[in-house]
């Protein structure tokens, strides 16, 4: 007897649960299945046995296809302000208003945050705002051809709208993106984030925005 008709065997009488679960829940994956079950039926059982009985039921997610690679990005030595940028973003929560998002724009060169946009909301308009702040704040009369600073981001889709791609090519950069799950090739911001984290976000609460 194969594992999945022991499973059969043995949760046939849990079939009706799951069914209604992931009927009501068609997105959610046997992690979530399983925290409802223990919820709504007081059902517990370890996230192994629940992914084997989705299985054996055919009730299991499809499997998403491997995302498209990206190459990787060329090391290259930060030699002077106004020379590479990078941007991202990172949440923060507020009591009683919920988590705000905020985006950064940093030099490279001097660590300097150039732009930021702290928001409810995490959309490109928010990631287009920080940018804007930052060619504002340093170049109120437009980026010098001569410059050609290379702005770069890691896959958020954000950073990949239209309306963001449309304003860094008006500005002038030159726009890289990271591959994927490589977080060490923005690393600048991501060092910042982790930063602020640490020496302040994570040692307070805050009760308002302001």
């Amino acid at each position: 007897m194969s594992k999945i008709e022991r499973m059969h065997e043995k949760y046939g009488h849990l079939k009706y649960s799951f069914d209604s679960l992931c009927h009501e829940f068609p997105k959610y994956g046997y992690r979530r299945i399983r925290m409802m079950l223990r919820r709504r039926e007081g059902i517990c059982m370890s996230k192994k046995t629940v992914q084997w009985i989705m299985r054996a039921f055919n009730l299991s997610l499809p499997v998403k296809k491997k995302r498209v690679s990206r190459p990787h990005l060329e090391k290259v030595e930060v030699v002077r302000s106004y020379y590479l940028w990078q941007t991202d973003m990172t949440k923060v929560w507020v009591n009683g208003t919920g988590w705000m998002h905020l985006f950064a724009v940093i030099d490279c060169f001097t660590r300097e945050i150039t732009g930021w946009c702290f928001s409810l909301f995490a959309s490109a308009k928010e990631a287009l705002k920080s940018l804007e702040m930052a060619v504002e704040n340093h170049f109120p009369d437009g980026i010098p051809e001569e410059l050609r600073i290379t702005l770069n981001s890691d896959n958020g889709c954000q950073f990949g709208a239209r309306a963001y791609l449309e304003a860094v090519r008006a500005f002038g950069f030159k726009f890289t993106r990271t591959a994927y799950d490589t977080s060490e090739e923005n690393a600048y911001i991501e060092s910042f984030f982790g930063k602020l984290k640490e020496e302040e976000v994570w040692l307070k609460e805050y009760e308002s925005i302001r």
